[in-house]
């Protein structure tokens, strides 16, 4: 059985089927974008709560 994949949009963390954005949205319009990359040290995120 595959597990259906999270997402975090918006401050809440939810099921990937469930994510909804607006066609007015400014990233969607624009093409804008921001990321992150949490470092993973022996199977563990590094300080994942200095980035969520």
């Amino acid at each position: 059985m595959v597990k259906e994949p999270l997402i975090y949009l918006n401050g809440k963390i939810g099921e990937f089927r469930d994510a909804q954005i607006s066609p007015f949205d400014r990233g969607f319009l624009w093409g804008d974008g921001v990321y992150e990359i949490t470092p993973c040290f022996g199977n563990k995120l590094y300080r994942l709560e200095d980035h969520v």
